[in-house]
């Protein structure tokens, strides 16, 4: 039977990304219940957690999805009972509850429970249509929403494969709370856990965590609640020896190190080893003890040489030079932060800490290196959605099997490991010692800072002082690399897994240029009279006589890399032709007269070549050798037309699309 969600609800996984204070419809399966109790303010309250296979499949979903109501009258309270019930809810809040997100009753919430028992298999799910529906406990006005699609779904979800292994793990909890992931042996690879303990800001939590407090059935009595379960559901959820008990680790796209590849993605465990702050971002350092030799090696003390640096390529922002902490080898891996990941692990992660991160990209560094290295950047949909989780919990075994392999390299290593950052049992004098070090490094990172203000300084006193740049917060990027000419950001997977080259991609980059060629080239020519969107030409038709007879500027610009010494020859350095269009010209030319027929309008034509001279210098004059004009920051626009039908490179290319660039941002004072 189809486990499709009824309109008008979503999947418990999804509550994690609505907007907090939303009400929303679930259904789900109770895997943690616990009794009604008073509150200090006369009310009644239960909790209880549901479950659904979407939320079980999900990064710390293991625990289900708490629900909490409260009413002042005991008996008007949800009559959830045990393990196995199914839960409808329309109308739950979602709310934040000590950093958690929570679905929270309100006057509009509406619930209907149907206890396992009374929920048939989907083999005698066709004796429950029409008017005869499965027994539900609910309020007249709820049980009038109960339909067919709820019913169809509701016994699809209590009896599927996944949901019947869960129902019984939690079973033989409650009957036995030392039972569990942390009894496990400790593994190698992937094996099942038990999801760690909230940490972090409430925004982490909702999207990461666990919610709601751990396991709440384990404080019922635990033998009673068995019996009390099995006797009211039958033995339709009785423990079955010829059925595996399914195990789940951080789920299917989890990876060790060693098998991380280019250009795929993964979910990481490791150790911190070492973080360094950067542009747009963190340099973010994990291990989990286990080898790739596509990553950067890191050379034993005796073994280093002094080409490698520690911290920023010129010593700017990093520390003076000092000896790699360790581990050794094809052991640590880079994955560079953007944000909101950045900023989370700068407040909330330490070195030695244990984290989870998800969906991160390998790739080749883009240094020049050919090393591997990782990728976590904001999702394009969801950009404030965090995807780094600080785990806590020892008893998870990918943390046991990773401490595992810690401990057997430096065993076998006959060195000592570095201390973390937040150890418990850190000295005093070690502290103390720490504190004058940070002190020195602040002392130092303020002179770098300082240094670093003075080369922006001087970096733009070498600009063109005419010309001003919006978008400063995108960041600068060479010529080269806007060009990408092996098509290195251009490669995309499709969904079969095949690799394929995109003809452009639409996007945005600020660079720091010079202009070295224009076309036409003549002025006169800048200006140009739009077409005319008929096909008379007849002056007497009524088209011709409604035209604009306005003009448009439309011209081309050859710009050349600024960041290339004018020594190399003119064939080596790198440029790009640029398009620009009428609204980033009258941009460019700022308070020049809007555009006429440049042939007869000598006064305009002037201005034009006075404003652009600003612009180029003597381009004009010496057409290229010599030139006297100062390099300008701009925004280039990269995007795609159509090729012609008769164009010759058609052929060569399967797409039929033409990458093009066009300048914009840029204003002439």
């Amino acid at each position: 039977m189809a486990h499709n969600i009824p309109a008008g609800f979503i999947s418990l996984a999804d509550t994690r990304d609505v907007p907090l204070h939303s009400l929303l419809n679930v259904i789900g399966v109770v895997v943690d219940v616990m009794p009604p109790a008073p509150t200090r303010k006369g009310q009644y309250m239960i909790t209880f957690k549901l479950m659904d296979l979407k939320l079980a499949d999900a990064i710390g979903g293991r625990e289900g999805f708490t629900i909490r109501f409260f009413d002042r009258n005991e008996e008007d309270l949800p009559r959830v009972k045990n393990v196995g019930d199914v839960v409808q809810l329309r109308q739950i809040k979602i709310m934040p509850i000590n950093g958690q997100r929570l679905g929270l009753s309100n006057f509009q919430t509406r619930t209907i429970v149907v206890p396992s028992a009374s929920i048939p298999t989907p083999a005698f799910s066709i004796g429950y249509q029409d008017k005869n529906r499965i027994e539900g406990i609910g309020k007249p006005q709820a049980l009038q929403d109960f339909g067919l699609r709820e019913q169809a779904y509701m016994i699809a979800l209590r009896h599927s494969a996944g949901m019947l292994s869960i129902i019984e793990e939690r079973l033989a909890r409650m009957s036995n709370p030392l039972v569990g992931p942390a009894s496990a042996p400790v593994p190698t690879g992937p094996v099942s856990m038990q999801r760690p303990a909230p940490t972090g800001p409430a925004s982490m939590s909702s999207r990461f965590m666990p919610t709601g407090p751990a396991s709440m059935a384990s404080q019922l009595p635990a033998q009673q609640n068995k019996q009390k379960y099995v006797e009211e559901s039958g033995s339709a959820v009785q423990p079955s020896v010829k059925r595996p008990r399914l195990t789940r680790s951080f789920g299917p796209k989890f990876k060790l190190v060693e098998n991380l590849q280019p250009r795929t993605f993964a979910d990481l465990c490791g150790e911190v080893v070492k973080m360094y702050p950067a542009q747009w971002g963190c340099d973010f350092y994990i291990t989990d003890y286990t080898s790739n030799d596509q990553m950067r090696y890191y050379p034993k003390p005796d073994e280093e040489t002094d080409q490698e640096r520690d911290g920023d390529t010129f010593g700017y922002t990093g520390p003076p030079k000092r000896e790699w902490p360790g581990p050794y080898g094809w052991l640590v891996l880079k994955v560079n932060l953007k944000y909101p990941h950045a900023d989370y692990a700068s407040k909330y992660v330490k070195q030695g800490d244990y984290v989870l991160l998800s969906n991160v990209k390998g790739n080749i560094s883009r240094d020049g290196s050919s090393r591997l290295e990782g990728d976590l950047w904001a999702e394009y949909d969801n950009p404030e959605k965090l995807k780094i989780l600080k785990l806590t919990d020892p008893s998870i075994p990918e943390i046991r099997a990773l401490r595992q392999r810690k401990e057997e390299y430096w065993a076998s290593s006959g060195a000592q490991p570095p201390q973390g950052e937040g150890d418990a049992t850190e000295s005093k004098a070690k502290k103390k010692e720490a504190a004058k070090k940070l002190k020195k490094q602040e002392r130092r990172a303020a002179q770098a800072a300082r240094r670093a203000d003075e080369a922006a300084a001087l970096e733009k006193k070498s600009l063109n002082r005419h010309v001003r740049c919006t978008h400063e917060d995108i960041p600068i990027t060479k010529v080269v690399d806007i060009l990408d000419l092996q098509n290195t950001n251009h490669i995309n997977s499709a969904p079969d897994g095949r690799d394929y080259i995109l003809p452009f991609i639409n996007v945005k980059y600020r660079a720091k240029v010079r202009v070295v060629d224009y076309e036409p080239k003549d002025l006169e020519d800048f200006a140009i009279r739009p077409e005319l969107e008929h096909d008379s030409d007849d002056p007497d038709s009524m088209d011709w006589m409604n035209a604009s007879p306005s003009y448009e500027w439309y011209f081309s610009l050859l710009l050349e890399d600024a960041s290339v010494p004018q020594s190399v020859p003119a064939e080596e350095r790198h440029r790009l032709w640029v398009q620009v269009h009428h609204q980033s010209a009258q941009f460019l030319l700022n308070r020049l007269a809007d555009p006429e027929d440049l042939q007869h309008n000598s006064a305009l034509l002037r201005e034009l070549r006075e404003k652009l001279f600003l612009l180029w210098g003597n381009l004009e004059e010496n057409g290229g050798e010599e030139l006297s004009n100062l390099p300008f920051e701009c925004v280039i626009l990269e995007y795609g037309i159509p090729m012609e039908e008769d164009d010759a490179l058609r052929e060569a290319t399967s797409n039929g699309w033409k990458r093009m660039y066009a300048m914009e941002g840029a204003s002439i004072l």
